[in-house]
């Protein structure tokens, strides 16, 4: 987790620490109180989460002075960024390099090496960590469509701890507990009877306990009995285990059993042999939240969150980038990834930090695509919809060259 200051021009005073990992994320001053801003109220808990993990609580700042100065003291500043000397290119002064023509800026570095995971940069967090972080997830903030809101049906095994129903009662969602046949947690969709997601929920001892016994073999097998019955219905029936650590995180699926190879039988057993889906979570507060997540998927077939995949790759040369223009093929999901279509406008999306609306409005001066990448900041700013921010940005992503350093 690595922060880059951004110095207004003038000044020697950074007014915003960016995020290396994702340029949307900042943290900086908004109504004259330092905060964490972010494009999505999840994305900000997250970070803030991270942060605080770190060591840095942005409750606890008092400046964006002081703040510049713990994130110093906690290497939370890229390196040779911690003064305004050493920043030799702030966002700010790019800005003004481009005013006066087409000048090749010192672009951010969106070669394929960057975007490797971020764990470069990243220190490992310790299983307690880990534990402390899923412990903090906001279940109230788990995302949801009105239409789920409206018509998932969550039932909970009486026999399941009571602080899991409290939990998922704080989603907003329709919670039942009764006594169960199968299954500690049911999901439907009270649209489609049709379709029902059946969760095992093990806490680690439990599941280790139930492998020596046998129980687990056994209920997997009816469950898989089960499902053959609903497909033979034309109903689906899905199921996913829940293997819930325990002692903050140092109690998780791989040091339960006395050999790994023992639990790579069972996980197995669960998926590759009876297509049963398995997942770990660190504590009950964690699965209460992934169940919303199993919910919201489940009922809404797609990502609460898009995914770009496919774009133009920017860490081609611009002849290569050209080259490409007829190249992209259409793809549609429904999955809430977005796949680069044929067509300016669509491929122009799938980059990074482009929407469709400033897609649709490069498209709309109607140029080839040839000449859309050649465009200087100041052509750039002439487009309706195109202010100084993005045109600079889509400027570095067309003109970037990787120098191989």
């Amino acid at each position: 987790m690595l922060f880059k200051p951004w110095y207004p021009k003038g000044s020697d005073v950074a007014m915003r620490f960016y995020s290396v990992e994702n340029g949307e994320e900042y943290i900086g001053k908004v109504s004259g109180i330092v905060c964490v801003v972010a494009p999505s109220a999840h994305s900000k808990e997250q970070l803030t989460s991270r942060l605080k993990l770190n060591g840095f609580d942005v409750n606890n700042v008092s400046g964006i002075r002081d703040a510049a100065k713990q994130l110093s003291e906690l290497g939370l500043l890229q390196a040779g960024q911690s003064s305004r000397n050493s920043h030799s290119e702030s966002y700010s002064s790019n800005v003004h390099q481009f005013t006066g023509g087409r000048r090749q800026p010192a672009a951010p570095n969106y070669s394929a090496n960057n975007y490797r995971h971020y764990s470069d940069n990243y220190r490992q967090s310790t299983a307690q960590e880990l534990c402390e972080q899923a412990n903090n997830l906001s279940i109230e903030t788990a995302p949801f469509k009105d239409s789920t809101r409206k018509n998932a049906l969550i039932s909970i095994d009486s026999r399941e701890p009571s602080n899991l129903h409290s939990l998922l009662r704080r989603t907003g969602l329709n919670i039942s507990r009764e006594l169960l046949d199968d299954g500690d947690i049911i999901i439907q969709d009270k649209r489609d009877p049709n379709r029902m997601l059946l969760i095992e929920r093990k806490c680690i001892t439990d599941a280790a306990n139930s492998v020596f016994s046998s129980h687990l073999h056994d209920q997997a097998e009816r469950y898989w009995m089960k499902k053959q019955e609903w497909a033979r219905e034309g109903k689906e029936l899905q199921v996913i285990w829940i293997f819930e650590g325990e002692n903050n995180g140092s109690t998780m699926m791989y040091n339960t059993l006395e050999q790994i190879k023992q639990m790579d039988g069972v996980v197995n057993y669960l998926i590759a042999i009876l297509n049963q889906h398995v997942a770990q979570t660190f504590s009950t507060q964690h699965t209460a939240y992934l169940i919303s997540k199993f919910t919201q998927g489940f009922l809404e077939q797609s990502l609460y969150y898009p995914v770009k995949v496919g774009g133009i790759r920017v860490d081609r040369s611009k002849k290569e980038r050209q080259g490409l223009a007829g190249n992209a093929t259409e793809s549609h999901s429904n999955h809430g990834v977005s796949r680069a279509k044929n067509g300016i406008a669509g491929m122009l999306a799938c980059l990074p930090g482009i929407n469709t609306k400033v897609a649709s409005a490069l498209e709309a001066t109607g140029k080839p695509y040839a000449e859309i990448v050649n465009l200087s900041v100041n052509e750039l700013l002439t487009i309706n919809g195109i202010g100084q921010k993005t045109a600079v940005h889509f400027f570095e992503l067309m003109n970037y060259k990787d120098t191989g350093q």
